[in-house]
């Protein structure tokens, strides 16, 4: 009986981690809805984050995932994952302004994108 409770519990745990980092990005895609840009499912967004920091990150398949708004969230990313609210004050709505210009002036069609 003991495990039952156990796995039940760490059941649990998991399912409110995964809401935890869900909602940790809720502040985020509320300037991304403001700009209509649209949030994928957990399930997308889970499958497209793994590997983040390593080597083999499949960036094509997080573009797909995120669409117009994947470069706004990588950024966003980067900025939640090394702290910069803190270590240099560097607000949300800042790094989102600054997410934002860098889109506007980003253009697949110029021969120097990348």
């Amino acid at each position: 009986m003991p495990m039952v409770k156990k796995s039940h519990t760490m059941n649990m745990k998991k399912n409110t981690m995964k809401t935890d980092l869900y909602d940790a990005d809720y502040e985020f895609f509320m300037y991304a809805e403001f700009h209509n840009l649209e949030r994928p499912s957990f399930e997308d967004s889970e499958e497209a984050m793994k590997n983040f920091e390593e080597i083999n990150f499949d960036s094509l398949h997080f573009n797909g995932v995120y669409l117009k708004c994947s470069l706004h969230y990588m950024i966003y990313q980067i900025y939640r994952r090394y702290d910069f609210r803190c270590q240099y004050r560097i607000s949300l709505e800042t790094m989102y302004t600054f997410s934002n210009e860098i889109s506007k002036g980003y253009f697949k069609e110029s021969k120097f994108h990348n």
